[in-house]
């Protein structure tokens, strides 16, 4: 066999000649001005759409680390929001602590008064079983006659200094005022 012979038909086109093989199907054979410039073209396109890409590129990364900024802010104020919820929290706890331990000691203190004040109470039972003392009040109530009626608890009982000068002043007084007893 020898070589394959190929037909060839050419039309002029915008883009150049376009030939026609019947082997190969349809073949654009460019000019040299024509192929220079759609050359130039496609370059231009194709740098366009890089650098688009690039810049694209370069958009989402901007937006995903402002969105990775954001979400580390909005956990930093859920952490502070959160510190001030548990503060405010915690704050109560102790207000309403101090507050049951005071309620716990007025009732304690109050109950202790009103144990206090029952009359077979230990306290209320020493007061009554108590020595008198003498002061000027209940010092004018005994009545007049010897040394003995005026101390009552007949030498028993403690008085201080100033109880015993106020007792024998009065003393004093009531012997030398004592119309029975007149020099």
């Amino acid at each position: 066999m020898g070589p394959l012979r190929v037909k060839e038909k050419q039309w002029i086109s915008n883009f150049g000649r376009l030939r026609y093989c019947s082997a190969f199907g349809a073949c654009l054979v460019l000019d040299n001005q024509n192929d220079c410039n759609l050359r130039l073209e496609e370059e231009r396109r194709l740098k366009e759409l890089r650098e688009q890409e690039r810049r694209n590129a370069e958009q989402r990364e901007r937006e995903r680390q402002e969105a990775l900024e954001r979400e580390a802010h909005r956990q930093r104020e859920d952490r502070r929001s959160r510190d001030k919820l548990d503060q405010i929290a915690r704050e109560i706890e102790e207000k309403e602590k101090m507050e049951a331990e005071k309620q716990r000691l007025l009732a304690q203190i109050t109950s202790h008064e009103q144990h206090k004040d029952l009359l077979t109470s230990r306290e209320t039972l020493e007061k009554l079983t108590k020595p008198p003392y003498y002061s000027r009040e209940n010092l004018a109530t005994i009545p007049y006659g010897s040394k003995e009626n005026l101390s009552i608890g007949g030498g028993s009982e403690v008085t201080t200094k100033v109880e015993r000068q106020v007792i024998e002043r009065v003393d004093r007084t009531v012997w030398s005022s004592d119309p029975r007893y007149s020099l």
